[in-house]
C-alpha cells in the first residue's frame, strides 16, 4: 500500500490533469464560436452591407418585398409624385363619373363632387353614396363603397391596386358601377388603370 503523500500526490496530478483537459475542450469550443460568428459577421458585411456592391443589397431587397403578395415591383412615392398621380386619378374617375350619371336619366338625384382630394359620388337611394379620397399620410387611394365596403389601394406597377385580392380600383368600378347606371361603364380609360394607353 502506497504511502498517504504518495497517493495525494497521484490523485493531484490526476485531477490536474482533467481539469486542463476540460479547460482545453471548453477553450476550443469558445475558439470555434469565435470563428462561427467572425464568419457569420464577414457574410452579412458581404452580402448586406457591402458598399461595393449596391447592386446585391437591391437584389436581396427586392427578394424580400411583400412576401404575403404577387406584386413586387412597389417603390415609394415622393410626396410630390403622389399628389400629382392621385390628382390626375381622380380628376379622370371625376369626368368619368359626371358622364355616366348624366346619360342615366332615371337617377333624378345623382351627383358628383370633387374638390381637396375627395372625390364623393351620390346615386341615390338605393344605391347609396361613393366616397373615393387620397390618403396623403399612407400615401394611398381610399374607396368606400355601398356594395363592396372600405378598401385602401397602394400604387403598385402603374395601377392602384387592393394588396388583399390584387383587384385594382379601376376593376372593382368596372364591376360595380354598370348595374348602377343601367349602362355599359369602362374605367379603363380613366388615368393609371393600367389600361389606359391600350385604348387610347
Amino acid at each position: 500500500m502506497l504511502p498517504i503523500v504518495t497517493r495525494y500526490s497521484i490523485i493531484s496530478r490526476i485531477s490536474c490533469s482533467l481539469l486542463n483537459k476540460t479547460l482545453i475542450k471548453k477553450r476550443i469550443i469558445q475558439v470555434n464560436k469565435c470563428k462561427s460568428y467572425v464568419r457569420g459577421y464577414v457574410n452579412l458585411n458581404s452580402i448586406h452591407f457591402s458598399k461595393r456592391n449596391p447592386q446585391t443589397l437591391l437584389q436581396s431587397s427586392l427578394k424580400n418585398f411583400s412576401s404575403d403578395t404577387k406584386y413586387s415591383t412597389e417603390y415609394s412615392l415622393s410626396s410630390v409624385q403622389y399628389e400629382k398621380i392621385c390628382d390626375e386619378t381622380l380628376d379622370s374617375l371625376s369626368e368619368c363619373f359626371e358622364e355616366l350619371i348624366e346619360a342615366a336619366a332615371h337617377l333624378p338625384d345623382a351627383d358628383v363632387s370633387y374638390g381637396d382630394g375627395v372625390l364623393t359620388v351620390i346615386f341615390g337611394e338605393p344605391h347609396g353614396t361613393y366616397v373615393i379620397n387620397r390618403q396623403i399620410p399612407n400615401k394611398q387611394i381610399w374607396l368606400s363603397s355601398p356594395k363592396s365596403g372600405p378598401k385602401r389601394y397602394d400604387f403598385i406597377n402603374g395601377q392602384w391596386i387592393y394588396k388583399h385580392d390584387g383587384i385594382t380600383l379601376h376593376e372593382l368600378l368596372n364591376n360595380e358601377i354598370p348595374a348602377i347606371v343601367k349602362n355599359q361603364a369602362c374605367f379603363d380609360k380613366c388615368s393609371f388603370s393600367g389600361k389606359e394607353k391600350q385604348d387610347m
